[in-house]
């Protein structure tokens, strides 16, 4: 078995994992820092971790965005501890509209987050939670498009850019 790894720097390492199951291809990639043995070690980690999620893989596509959310949820629970917090506001707000519509639908919904104040402050809220809503959202898109979910990412840097964090 080859393992596809390319070293990118002193102790620092490109793995690219991929896999086809039933025609479908499966892919993820990832920067790591530490030894070769390291290295492959988490290769094999990740190629693990892509075979589960291609194992609960379902044909159907999803529609709404709470399956991008849930998707993304999973994979973030397999890794570590989630923060719930980071999720519910999105679930509750944005979780029932479709695919389709989302581009749009987000785009008003920073408009809002934006004029919204802070219930700790009262001022507006910073860009720092604009941009990391953005993140958030553009990670869920970026997680169902590597995993065959959905052909594309709707969420582009040009219609949707980061804000400046002062």
């Amino acid at each position: 078995m080859a393992l596809n790894i390319k070293k990118e720097g002193p102790n620092e390492w490109f793995l690219d994992v991929r896999f086809k199951k039933n025609g479908k291809q499966f892919r993820q990639r990832e920067t790591f820092a530490g030894t070769k043995q390291e290295a492959e070690e988490r290769y094999l980690e990740l190629k693990k971790g892509l075979r589960a999620d291609a194992g609960s893989f379902q044909d159907d596509a999803p529609t709404k965005f709470k399956d991008l959310l849930n998707i993304y949820r999973a994979r973030r629970l397999a890794l570590g501890a989630v923060d719930e917090t980071r999720f519910i506001p999105l679930m509750r707000d944005l979780g029932e509209t479709n695919l389709e519509a989302f581009p749009d639908t987000f785009e008003r919904y920073l408009k809002v987050l934006r004029a919204m104040p802070s219930k700790t402050t009262g001022k507006p809220l910073s860009t720092g939670t604009h941009n990391r809503y953005l993140t958030m959202v553009k990670t869920c898109f970026k997680l169902a498009m590597d995993l065959g979910r959905i052909a594309k990412n709707p969420i582009t840097k040009a219609r949707f850019p980061m804000l400046r964090e002062v």
